[in-house]
């Protein structure tokens, strides 16, 4: 069952029905799962994690397999997907079917969220992609820090959080990922207004990206505009019109 289809399930179920499908899977037999060192290690409810993430259900419903025989499991950490910090954003997500970041700085939970999606498209988890879409774009075009301080030239606000290490990362995740869409239109803008010199130049490199970035702006000009001050397009991240002078 995919973590959306259990979400409607559960949203949709009538409370009798819910005593009788959904509780049993918060009992039941319990696993161990570790992240790298065994400072961190989960107590966990079989059931209920084996029927929201494939990888699981593969790893401990098969007595063949030593963690379905002892019920613990050691996932190494690998950088960029597997952390304390992905595993527990995909603990609330089993759980809640949602994500709260807290008070991360704007440049660390982009970095959490790239994660987290990486995270979830190798374990086979759906149902998740436009909800960390739709969380990235919220922080990049929410904050204020941008618009509280005093720039001689103010700079691209689409861009302003993102580094190249993120675009690298988000680029690992499969074409068309609604993650990696965002990343993509959201350098839109400042690709057409030349803002961020440097940080275009360190993704040059990035030839998927250059794909990515592309394909937005093409669907950025087909919104272009003649005005008085010259010609302007919708930018497809912020949905404002821009004009091209900048």
């Amino acid at each position: 069952m995919a973590c959306i289809e259990m979400e409607e399930c559960i949203l949709n179920t009538p409370f009798h029905e819910f005593a009788t499908s959904f509780l049993p899977l918060y009992a039941g037999p319990e696993i161990k799962i570790r992240i790298g060192s065994a400072s961190h290690e989960y107590t966990l409810p079989k059931d209920l994690l084996c029927t929201q993430v494939p990888y699981f259900k593969g790893m401990f419903k098969k007595e063949q397999f030593k963690e379905g025989i002892e019920l613990s499991a050691t996932l190494p950490e690998e950088d960029g997907v597997v952390s304390p910090r992905s595993f527990e954003m995909l603990l609330q997500w089993v759980f809640h079917k949602r994500i709260v970041l807290g008070d991360l700085p704007p440049t660390e939970a982009i970095d959490a969220i790239i994660e987290f999606a990486r995270l979830a498209d190798m374990y086979n988890i759906v149902g998740l992609e436009s909800s960390m879409a739709n969380n990235l774009r919220q922080i990049i075009l929410t904050d204020k820090t941008i618009q509280n301080s005093v720039f001689a030239k103010p700079p691209d606000q689409n861009t302003y959080y993102l580094t190249s290490e993120h675009i690298r990362a988000g680029v690992l995740l499969p074409e068309g990922h609604a993650v990696r869409k965002v990343l993509a239109s959201a350098a839109v803008k400042g690709y057409l207004l030349r803002d961020r010199r440097q940080f275009f130049q360190d993704i040059q490199s990035l030839p998927d990206f250059a794909v990515d970035v592309l394909g937005e702006v093409g669907l950025a000009l087909q919104s272009l505009e003649t005005e008085k001050r010259g010609m302007s397009f919708v930018d497809p991240f912020g949905g404002r019109r821009i004009n091209l002078a900048g």
